[in-house]
């Protein structure tokens, strides 16, 4: 029996928590999975136990979670890369003390004291290597217009840029980091129980 809703779901207390306008009744402890679904995309495979039942609501604990075959080309991971960007407008400007917090196969969250994109200066090239690329090579990316964002760190601002100038074989080891780094942070979460899984990056 197949159901389409809603989950909501908790590392913390590793539980998941499906919604929909007809969920039928489970006895305790059958099993159930979720798969959830970004942009059209599968992404997570979550299951386990029936935990609580009703006519509108599941509870399932404790949960397993997969990550899906190409989630990756949907998700965005927390990360700490140090970078180089480059500024080129009337003069090349270089900035050495910043870094990838947050990245996508298409989006990059970039923190930097003095970047600060303006109108007709929005485009930034960046020097990065490990640990996602075994040598550095530069991307070329575009300021998101409505991409400043707000940390609690030294470098508060953090800017989120597009990225449109990557070439296949790069874009591929990107892809292959961030599944990696999504399985790494899924064990991570579920093993120190340290914050609820919907307010981390990769459920984005």
């Amino acid at each position: 029996l197949t159901i389409k809703g809603t989950a909501k779901v908790s590392f913390k207390s590793r539980t998941c928590e499906f919604y929909s306008d007809f969920v039928p009744l489970l006895p305790l402890n059958s099993p159930v999975t979720i798969l959830t679904r970004y942009q059209g995309v599968k992404a997570f495979i979550i299951y386990g136990p029936t935990f609580v039942s009703s006519k509108r609501f599941i509870r399932v604990q404790p949960i397993n979670i997969t990550l899906c075959e190409g989630a990756e080309e949907v998700i965005e991971v927390p990360v700490k890369i140090p970078i180089t960007c480059t500024k080129k407008r009337f003069f090349t400007t270089t900035y050495e003390q910043c870094e990838i917090v947050s990245c996508s196969p298409n989006k990059l969250i970039v923190s930097g004291a003095k970047l600060s994109p303006e109108k007709n200066d929005n485009e930034l090239k960046i020097t990065v290597g490990a640990p996602i690329f075994a040598n550095k090579i530069q991307l070329s990316l575009t300021f998101d217009d409505g991409g400043m964002l707000f940390g609690k760190n030294s470098r508060k601002a953090k800017y989120r840029y597009n990225i449109t100038d990557i070439d296949a074989s790069s874009r591929h080891i990107l892809l292959r980091y961030i599944r990696k780094s999504a399985l790494k942070e899924i064990t991570r979460q579920m093993t120190s129980n340290a914050v609820d899984y919907n307010k981390k990056n990769i459920f984005k």
